[in-house]
């Protein structure tokens, strides 16, 4: 912290040099991805359901943001924007943050309206309900960060079990796209 004038002045911020770069976001959401597919396909498979959803999270936010950074949005949490760099030129509205599955696929819509929540996702899957949509499939993996990272009380968790592999994947296949254009 520098002082200025006796009052304590904190330096300026600079973005993050992966905050828009498409491409390493989409690496990190495959590589999760990928680590979440093994561990939902494993033999011992039951006892690693926390991990492999907890990956699976990790990789549909991801996707979520390389999309979004497709879209023209920069991962930077709006609430420093006072602190960044005033060269950056960053508003809040050009601001993508958060691990809310939900939020962010609602951001996303906002800047690509072709990319519909309501879409109906072709799968089956023990012990989802189906037809499910890609809004409440993001909803069944959002609990997965918020309660499974650490332990303890479960309250919005529906159910976890190898099956829900199926579920990652047409999301991860239906987001894709998107993360590529």
């Amino acid at each position: 912290m520098r002082r200025h004038g006796g009052a304590s002045v904190k330096p300026h911020i600079q973005l993050d040099k992966y905050a828009k770069d498409a491409e390493t976001w989409l690496i990190y959401a495959r590589i999760n991805y990928d680590g979440a597919r093994v561990l939902f396909t494993h033999e011992r498979a039951l006892t690693l359901c926390f991990p492999a959803a907890t990956l699976g999270h990790h990789a549909l936010e991801a996707l979520i943001k390389t999309a979004l950074i497709r879209a023209g949005m920069t991962i930077f949490d709006p609430a420093k924007l006072k602190r960044l760099d005033p060269t950056a030129s960053l508003t809040e509205t050009d601001c993508a943050w958060g691990h809310e599955l939900l939020a962010l696929g609602k951001l996303l819509t906002s800047r690509r309206p072709d990319f519909d929540l309501r879409k109906h996702l072709n799968f089956a899957a023990f012990p989802r309900e189906t037809p499910m949509d890609i809004e409440t499939g993001l909803a069944v993996f959002d609990p997965f960060f918020w309660e499974l990272r650490y332990p303890q009380q479960l309250k919005e968790l529906d159910g976890i079990g190898p099956d829900d592999v199926r579920l990652l994947d047409v999301l991860f296949a239906e987001i894709m796209p998107f993360a590529r254009a």
